[in-house]
């Protein structure tokens, strides 16, 4: 009966002994996890947490790093070569052909052409006068082209060359007949007899500018209402040349009296 007893108490205590064992194995630990030391923090590498997605780009560069570490390593950068700017030449003058003092004396069946300028240079040009007609050319001499034929249209071609003869500009020109000759500017201021201002309504239509022509009488400068007052002192009075526009309105007067 006691041999029973003690086996009773011995399992009893051993049961207990299992459960208080059990408890302590589920409690909680309460003692504070060892701290890392500063270099096994900085040994260990840095995870991206699972809020912050990896990009695209840190991926690839991941992915360049593993397989060719030495490419991401940037390369010293080589000082650019200096652009030498090479000398620009100087930009050559644009020519132009100017008629507008272009002056026009009539001899008979022909004409002489002055008083155009070639514009932007000082050397010499070739100018050449076509008649769009006829087809014939008359070549520039001295800032003058001579002996032009009359057309019926008056229409030419006035044309400017480069010493190799290729042309550079080309201007069309219409030379008028002249509305009053020499001839018939004589007989008027004899007509006249030193009335100014009955000459001037006679004649000033024939004019671009009367009050503005250029006069010349006896080789000095003078003016239209001098010529027709010359009567008044009996001097006579003799229309020598007239030099026209193209437009054949009279721009020069030249003149010679008796006195």
């Amino acid at each position: 009966m006691k041999k029973n007893v003690v086996v009773y108490v011995v399992v009893f205590l051993a049961a207990l002994a299992l459960g208080f064992g059990m408890v302590a194995m589920l409690k909680p630990s309460s003692k504070p996890e060892p701290k890392q030391s500063a270099k096994t923090a900085a040994r260990r590498p840095t995870r991206p947490s699972a809020s912050e997605p990896v990009s695209i780009k840190d991926k690839v560069l991941k992915e360049i790093a593993e397989s060719d570490p030495q490419s991401l390593i940037p390369a010293e950068t080589q000082p650019e070569p200096e652009v030498q700017s090479l000398p620009q030449e100087e930009a050559k003058p644009e020519l132009e052909l100017s008629v507008t003092y272009a002056g026009v004396v009539y001899n008979g069946n022909s004409f002489r052409l002055s008083g155009y300028k070639v514009l932007g240079t000082e050397e010499p040009m070739l100018i050449v006068l076509k008649d769009v007609e006829s087809g014939k050319s008359y070549t520039d001499t001295g800032g003058k082209i001579d002996n032009i034929a009359h057309n019926l249209s008056g229409n030419y071609t006035l044309e400017l060359r480069d010493q190799n003869s290729a042309l550079v500009q080309s201007r069309s020109i219409s030379v008028k007949k002249p509305q009053m000759s020499a001839t018939e500017l004589t007989g008027i201021i004899a007509e006249c007899d030193g009335d100014t201002e009955r000459g001037k309504s006679t004649v000033s239509g024939a004019f671009a500018s009367y009050a503005n022509c250029s006069v010349v009488c006896n080789g000095k400068k003078s003016s239209m209402r001098a010529l027709f007052s010359c009567r008044n002192e009996g001097v006579n009075v003799t229309v020598t040349k007239l030099v026209y526009s193209l437009n054949g309105k009279i721009i020069k007067v030249e003149a010679k009296s008796d006195e």
